[in-house]
């Protein structure tokens, strides 16, 4: 189909090719959105055919040896001989997207482009290789003894303690006006010393205060990279780490999964009960543990948790 496809447009400019492909329609404009996705994906070819070449071979032929432009009855010669000219130049408006996506995306090898139902397929689609999922790796259960001390928070060494807790105090002290602009502001704003002082100035709050205070933390901690994020399950405050379960799911990134399973036997429950609502979230299971939960019972939940992560393969 490859072949004859390519034998009737190098022979014939591929009018009726594209006639088929596109009805009535304009062949210039579907040439172009094919040189748009090729362009942006930084494709050379489309199920191992080269696009351009086509293209090339459809429009050299067809431009008027006169006036130099392309026609066609749907459009004015101006609109056609502008697709044209943007195909044959593979001019890439959006090139920084192009960079993000470069090493992501390759040749498809199964584009079906299609009109109607006998339409012919323009580029033949080569047999899928079937996907095997990569077995989960195990994850090491932290047990934590009854009673075990709460790590005491910290900032990094890099930051002062005291402009910390100078804004804790500070934002403790926000009027009705002030408080919700100052949260808007914390949800985004760079810096861990706001992080660690929204942290800190939870404990001190009560009511709607105390509720909207966590949830800004758990959507400050959602705008950061997985690895940040991981770090912040294993930070020495527990409001942060609480936090960080609820960003996790927030996110519905199911490669935190591991990570939840860990902080099921955290020493703080408010902690464990995020990571638990995280992994409700990514499964759709709830293994436990229930609130208040003693270490034996957290284990047993994790373990639980552990052992259906390993029997479902889950997209990465």
């Amino acid at each position: 189909m490859l072949a004859t496809t390519q034998r009737e447009m190098a022979t014939s400019g591929g009018t009726e090719i594209l006639a088929n492909f596109v009805g009535h329609g304009n062949p210039y404009y579907v040439l172009w959105s094919i040189e748009r996705v090729a362009v942006a994906y930084d494709l050379q070819t489309i199920g191992n055919v080269d696009w351009y070449e086509i293209a090339a071979q459809y429009l050299l032929p067809a431009q008027n040896a006169g006036t130099g432009a392309w026609h066609h009855a749907i459009y004015d010669d101006d609109i056609n001989t502008a697709f044209a000219i943007l195909i044959l130049k593979k001019a890439n408006f959006i090139s920084e997207l192009t960079g993000k996506i470069r090493d992501k995306v390759s040749d498809p090898g199964r584009a079906e482009l299609r009109a109607g139902g006998a339409a012919p397929l323009l580029f033949a689609p080569p047999t899928p290789a079937p996907k095997r999922l990569p077995p989960p790796t195990p994850v090491a259960l932290p047990a934590f003894p009854n009673g075990a001390p709460e790590p005491r928070p910290k900032l990094p060494a890099t930051v002062d303690l005291a402009p910390a807790e100078q804004f804790a105090q500070t934002l403790i002290g926000l009027d009705d006006v002030q408080w919700p602009q100052e949260l808007k502001r914390l949800k985004s704003a760079r810096g861990g010393l706001y992080t660690v002082a929204l942290a800190w100035s939870i404990p001190r709050l009560e009511g709607a205060r105390h509720k909207q205070a966590r949830m800004t933390l758990a959507e400050r901690l959602a705008y950061m990279t997985p690895a940040t994020l991981r770090n912040h399950l294993r930070d020495p405050d527990p409001e942060i780490r609480r936090a960080a379960a609820l960003a996790c799911a927030m996110r519905a990134d199911r490669s935190h999964i591991p990570d939840l399973i860990a902080r099921i036997t955290d020493p703080s429950d408010p902690a464990v009960q995020a990571s638990r609502a995280g992994l409700r979230s990514l499964t759709g299971e709830d293994f436990g543990p229930d609130p208040g939960a003693a270490d034996a019972a957290k284990l047993r939940a994790a373990t639980d948790w552990q052992k259906w992560y390993e029997t479902h393969q889950l997209p990465r």
